[in-house]
């Protein structure tokens, strides 16, 4: 037993030191380093995409002198910890869900509001003809956006319920990480949300905290709760997005040359993660359902009271979390391309 556990000390102790020696033989050629946390776990589909082809197309058109370093799964803290390492230069970006978007950028608040959109066609839309406008909200939020990815549509996850209805939900012992736009949903709801760290959720539902979130089903997958959950309901409520961004500083010291080579890629880069997270999520509600987790699917019906209390919020919250002019627009271009549809 002694000699088993030595080896696999030596195993583990080999790899450290040989993932230290591979940053050190990056480092010696890079000249920027962007040191980036997440709160998402290692080994799904995002960090295999980032750590592999986001990172070594980056590295090939700066000739090497421009790279990252990634850290997973709250190794840096949450996405608070996060923009507070990012103002001091200790982190220069994040690949952040949807709180973090929020906190470094509030107006985009207005992204996360549930039935804004239907489907992902209409989320490509908006990202097709809005890209410009949401890069500008960033740039003023001293930050420059690398990729505007998603979560994916976030599904309701409950350790204890099978939500269907309103009376359901307000059942729940409901985790909220998303500050006001989404706690203004639930409370409109009649949920009274709870509000814990990302770094804290997976304990909260061990431990009978929490019982029910909203969240992708990647995330969910990546952090084993789908041992102790009951089921999942699975309409296409919210959308969840995501990006990763820097910070303008560390943007700025990358020499000009350098910044158009890596804008050229990010397009066809954004667009290649895209379909490894709808796919990654797809792949992981499927395996969660097989392994015995319920699937629940609302009626119109069920769906229509849903939608009667939260889309009046849309412009109770507009002005206060985020500019009215920004919703209309949105919502213009959506009627629009729904209207060709």
């Amino acid at each position: 037993m002694f000699r088993k556990k030595l080896v696999i000390f030596s195993l583990v102790f080999s790899l450290l030191i040989f993932s230290t020696i591979c940053v050190e033989a990056r480092s010696k050629k890079a000249k920027d380093i962007l040191k980036i946390g997440s709160v998402g776990p290692d080994g799904v589909a995002w960090a295999n995409f980032c750590k592999g082809p986001f990172t070594k197309t980056i590295e090939r058109v700066t000739n090497g002198e421009v790279t990252f370093v990634w850290y997973w799964g709250c190794i840096m803290g949450d996405e608070e910890d996060f923009l507070a390492k990012m103002r001091i230069d200790q982190l220069q970006g994040a690949q952040g869900s949807v709180q973090f978007v929020i906190m470094a950028c509030p107006d985009l608040s207005v992204l996360s509001l549930p039935f804004l959109f239907n489907n992902a066609d209409e989320v490509d839309h908006i990202r097709k003809v809005m890209r410009p406008t949401v890069e500008k909200y960033v740039f003023n939020s001293n930050h420059k956006l690398l990729l505007w990815f998603e979560q994916d549509f976030d599904l309701i996850f409950s350790t204890k319920y099978e939500i269907k209805t309103l009376e359901d939900m307000r059942k729940t012992k409901f985790i909220t990480y998303e500050l006001r736009v989404e706690n203004s949903i639930l409370k409109a709801l009649g949920v009274r949300p709870i509000y814990i760290n990302a770094p804290e959720i997976a304990s909260s539902f061990r431990a009978g905290v929490a019982d029910s979130m909203f969240c992708p089903a990647m995330w969910w997958l990546g952090t084993q709760l789908y041992t102790i959950t009951k089921a999942v309901t699975t309409p296409s409520i919210r959308y969840s997005t995501a990006m990763v961004m820097i910070t303008k500083k560390s943007w700025d010291r990358i020499p000009k040359h350098h910044q158009i080579a890596i804008d050229k890629e990010l397009p066809d880069l954004e667009k290649k993660f895209l379909v490894k997270i709808r796919r990654g999520n797809k792949k992981a509600l499927q395996a969660m359902i097989d392994y015995g987790i319920k699937e629940i699917r609302l009626s119109n019906k069920e769906l229509d009271a849903f939608r009667a209390k939260i889309i009046p919020m849309y412009y109770k919250l507009a002005d206060k979390a985020y500019p009215k002019k920004l919703l209309d627009e949105i919502l213009a271009h959506l009627k629009c391309f729904r209207s060709k549809k």
